[in-house]
């Protein structure tokens, strides 16, 4: 009898949102694309070289929040893919998730997200 797969996020993700985010990689913050994210990590583009299970800290900066501006977490290498849309750039696809970052972190994330749509396609 055929089993419906079950969902494996635990946590709604949202792509399109105006967050900026930096990884420190060799002691020094660098702005990563970001495609999403969610209270439990995010996936970006880049053409950094990453290692995966490698721990990095991590910096969600959000647009005019008033509050907070500033997030900062600690996140690990979860997957990395290629991507075949940008291959000659060398760029890949690299998810994270977050290690260590605070429920006050992980409320604000939350509260910016809930303001936008849930799965909207990345461009």
């Amino acid at each position: 009898m055929y089993k419906k797969k079950q969902e494996r996020r635990r946590h709604k993700r949202y792509s399109g949102v105006p967050l900026k985010l930096y990884l420190k990689k060799d002691g020094e913050y660098t702005l990563v694309e970001l495609v999403d994210v969610s209270i439990g990590g995010f996936l970006s583009n880049t053409g950094i070289s990453f290692e995966i299970y490698d721990d990095y800290e991590a910096k969600i900066q959000f647009p005019n929040h008033g509050v907070k501006d500033v997030v900062h977490a600690h996140a690990v290498v979860w997957r990395i893919e290629a991507n075949k849309d940008e291959l000659s750039a060398k760029k890949r696809f690299v998810a994270f998730q977050f290690t260590k970052i605070s429920d006050v972190d992980k409320h604000l994330i939350n509260e910016f997200l809930r303001h936008y749509e849930e799965n909207v396609p990345y461009k």
